[in-house]
């Protein structure tokens, strides 16, 4: 099978996997047993990594140069400026400009070129790396923790211009990465979540380690092997809880007036991939959340214990929405499934054209309808089952155009640091029967469906607007992208959509009531449709046949969900009359302007007027408006009108805002006005211009001290109020005074903040995070501080306790940071100080300044 001949022979890991919200994102595949047998180069000792300065990156050049599937993308000075500008991004004191052969790099009060020439490869822009990199190193005096981020930062820049998809995982990104694929690691068996400045247990999963141990829904973590969970992030919090088998974590926990504490032995937690039920009429229903190294066989044993007795499937609904990938080998397994015969996956790589054909062997009835549900985040292996699916005549796609992700990653573990990250690189392009693409271009579906959502401000609705899932596509979010020149030649190639309809979802943030007969899945409106469309072609094995079927079915679900949606709308008082589809060519005229007459103020609301005037002779039915603008929370906004007799106007206000953070700006907002459903142009648009004026920016300064002796403690600045913990003793200050954090103390972090702008800031908070583990806990992780006026001062407490076993040859690091969340300005300062005389020592009295973070300004102390 070819997706298995292309594990073993590249000798590496194979995955496809993608998420909307990052272009970075990775699964990991356990490495095949092939590989350990096979002979592998000795790349350290060849490139002698022992005497480079800054060995990954001598090591990842010299990867990609030699694996990277398509080779006409690399071009070494593009790369190696590209490189210099992600240093610049990621290093504030860096900045370099290149012009001809030479690139002038300044950092600091520092100065030095570099020539570009010689640059034929991607070693020896490893080698020129090298040179800049050991020169911010040493302008900076960096610690060794900073100089690795740097040198990420460097060669993720290096490896910007040739995809979206090959980075380098930074030992934190690659340590989550088997848990999505292999499904299993050792864990405790418990879903978490954040909650209360701490981590709360929302699921135990029944016969894990921590249902064994006692633990239950609803327990708020306090302690997590004697760190405090305050203020710790979630993922952080995953991969203390996880750990080899076998090994035990003591976990501290709030039960109602209750505080207990439990030892967890983790085990192999299995994560299944496919949620499976039994749709009426006889359909199957086989949510896939990813494809992991079971999922195959998952599907199979789903088809077959849902197959009623005596009797056969007459479809199946594969729900791929949501699902960002997973393994190649698991995707061919689930269309192997499906089908008899036909290239599964075609796969385009350095060895040439692969492809692997179907097993005649199915776990489905030839003439059972296959419905395959996607949307615009389902990507990589979930594109090669629904893409195979539609492209092998074996069923139908219903949905929205998905991500868009036609590429496979190789996974290149490597340990030269003394921790384990990975290079991820593309080593194949992948397509499905009749090599049809799927990178930027997506699956397009048969039968296109989109919601139309009421919102609770009347008239305004998601309806027509269909960028917002555009959005979120590969094609979009990586268009601004170095890489993206490389795709543009397919961007306009995608297939035209199938029939498409829009259904009725009801009002935002209600759910619509449950059917009163099928599983829970069935009050969601996609899987019904995808149900009646699987009912519907049950029996149909010609594709000819079902084609037809699905375009008769399709007039019928669009009638009757327009007529929900008709009927939703009449009840905000709006008369949508109107044929289905219908696309009338009346003469509109159409004004909008900004009724306030002030300035605007960022983050407060102002009017918009819209006027439509009907000067034709025919009524206009189904009038609305849409905005179109840079500014997202003024983009894609629908106003529905209805119907407009000839001769009369309809106006609607509706108000706007832009997010309080925006500084003074002037901009303009396109209005456009249709009538029924829109064609490629409006039927009248016009613009707005708009004057916001940004709020007064504070500035914060702040100075910290420490107070460890219980006599000063009354006239210290105060903790905040919090509710104590069942069973524990009231946090008192306990201390020598010496202003010295000690093993054994409890001392307040007392701050003083000021404001030395002269604008008063209305919201500022404070917040700490402890980054050395089990050295303190936090008793509280948040400061409300409220109003501080223009120069003036505010002050505050958060609770810190040192451990007895705390280690005086480690540092005690912790952040802290104060804000305004409303304009988005803030100040951070992290404090790390190692240990003297066996003491964990904080510097006295220091003052913090920052700038604003978005300008990307550095921290300054003094």
């Amino acid at each position: 099978m070819v997706a298995r001949r292309l594990a073993a022979g590249l000798a590496s890991v194979l995955l496809c996997g993608c998420s909307a919200k990052d272009p970075g994102e990775a699964a990991a595949a356990a490495r095949p047993a092939e590989e350990a047998a096979a002979p592998e180069i000795d790349v350290a000792a060849r490139l002698q990594l022992d005497r480079r300065r800054f060995p990954l990156t001598v090591w990842a050049a010299y990867v990609v140069q030699s694996e990277y599937f398509d080779k006409e993308r690399i071009n070494p000075r593009e790369q190696f400026a590209e490189a210099l500008r992600h240093l610049g991004l990621n290093t504030p004191e860096f900045f370099a400009a290149v012009a001809g052969d030479t690139a002038t790099v300044t950092v600091a009060d520092f100065r030095r070129e570099f020539s570009l020439a010689g640059l034929t490869d991607l070693p020896s822009v490893a080698d020129r790396l090298e040179e800049v990199l050991a020169f911010v190193q040493d302008s900076l005096r960096l610690d060794a923790e900073a100089t690795h981020k740097v040198e990420y930062a460097a060669i993720n820049g290096m490896l910007a211009p040739l995809d979206p998809h090959t980075i380098l995982l930074t030992p934190e990104e690659h340590t989550d990465l088997g848990v999505k694929t292999r499904g299993q690691f050792g864990g405790i068996g418990a879903e978490i979540r954040e909650d209360e400045r701490r981590i709360r247990i929302v699921k135990v999963l029944p016969n894990s380690p921590a249902a064994a141990a006692g633990l239950k829904d609803g327990d708020l973590l306090l302690q997590i092997d004697k760190q405090s969970t305050v203020n710790l992030r979630s993922p952080d919090a995953q991969l203390m809880l996880r750990g080899p088998v076998d090994t035990k974590v003591t976990v501290k926990i709030q039960r109602g007036q209750e505080t207990l504490t439990l030892t967890i032995t983790r085990k192999i937690i299995r994560v299944d991939s496919v949620t499976a039920s039994l749709l009426p009429g006889k359909i199957a229903y086989l949510e896939i959340s990813t494809f992991q190294e079971n999922t195959g066989e998952q599907v199979r044993k789903a088809l077959a214990d849902l197959t009623p007795k005596g009797e056969a499937l007459r479809g199946v609904v594969l729900d791929l929405r949501d699902n960002s990938g997973g393994l190649l080998t698991q995707a061919v397994e689930v269309v192997d499934a499906l089908v008899a015969e036909g290239e599964l996956v075609i796969v385009r790589s350095a060895l040439g054209r692969e492809a692997e054909d179907a097993a005649a062997e199915v776990n489905l009835p030839p003439d059972a309808a296959v419905v395959a549900l996607i949307n615009e985040d389902s990507a990589s292996a979930a594109e090669i089952v629904s893409g195979g699916v539609k492209a092998l005549g074996r069923g139908v796609v219903v949905g929205r155009p998905s991500f868009g992700k036609g590429t496979v990653q190789l996974l290149k573990p490597q340990n030269l640091y003394g921790r384990e990250l990975a290079l991820k690189m593309t080593i194949a392009e992948y397509q499905v029967a009749g090599d049809t693409r799927i990178q930027t271009v997506g699956v397009r579906p048969d039968l296109s469906i989109y919601p139309v959502e009421l919102s609770d401000i009347t008239a305004v609705a998601n309806y027509f607007d269909t960028e917002r899932f555009e959005r979120r596509r590969e094609s979009t979010q990586v268009a601004h992208l170095p890489s993206a020149k490389h795709e543009a030649a397919f961007a306009g190639k995608a297939a035209g959509d199938g029939p498409r309809l829009r259904y009725f979802a009801g009002r935002q943030g209600t759910p619509l009531p449950r059917p009163a007969e099928g599983p829970a899945a069935m009050a969601d409106p996609e899987v019904q449709i995808a149900r009646n469309v699987a009912d519907a072609l049950a029996g149909l094995s010609d594709s000819k046949q079902r084609a037809a079927k699905l375009a008769a079915l399709t007039g019928e679900i669009a009638a009757r969900e327009d007529q929900k949606i008709a009927d939703g709308i009449a009840a905000t008082k709006i008369d949508w009359a109107g044929a289905l589809g219908a696309g009338s060519d009346p003469t509109l005229e159409l004004r909008a302007r900004v009724v306030d007459d002030k300035k605007i103020t960022a983050g407060q609301p102002f009017t918009l007027r819209v006027e439509v005037t009907n000067t034709g002779s025919e009524p206009a039915e189904r009038v609305h408006v849409i905005t179109d603008c840079l500014r997202d929370e003024l983009d894609g906004i629908e106003l529905l009108l209805g119907r407009i007799e000839p001769g009369a106007t309809v106006s609607r206000n509706v108000r706007l805002y832009v997010m309080a953070w925006h500084t003074d700006l002037v901009d303009t907002l396109r209005v456009d006005v249709h009538a029924g459903e829109p064609g490629p142009a409006a039927d009248a648009t016009t613009t707005v211009r708009f004057d916001i004026a940004g709020l007064p920016r504070p500035r914060f300064a702040y100075d910290y001290w420490i107070v460890d002796d219980p006599e000063l403690a009354a006239a210290a600045p105060q903790r905040p109020k919090s509710p104590p913990i069942p069973g524990e003793p009231p946090f008192a200050v306990k201390g020598n005074g010496d202003g010295v954090l000690q093993p054994g103390e409890q001392v307040l972090l007392a701050l003083e903040i000021r404001n030395d702008s002269g604008a008063d800031s209305s919201d500022a908070r404070a917040l700490i995070h402890n980054m050395s583990g089990a050295q303190v806990l936090l008793e509280e992780g948040f400061l409300q501080l409220g109003k501080i006026p223009a120069k003036g001062a505010v002050r505050g407490a958060f609770g810190l306790g040192v451990s007895e076993q705390a280690d005086p040859n480690k540092p005690v690091e912790l952040e802290v940071i104060v804000a305004n969340v409303v304009v988005r300005e803030s100040v951070r300062h992290k404090f790390e100080r190692p240990a003297r005389s066996a003491r964990v020592r904080l510097r006295r009295r220091a003052r913090a300044r920052g700038r604003r973070r978005g300008a990307g300004a550095p921290l300054q102390r003094r």
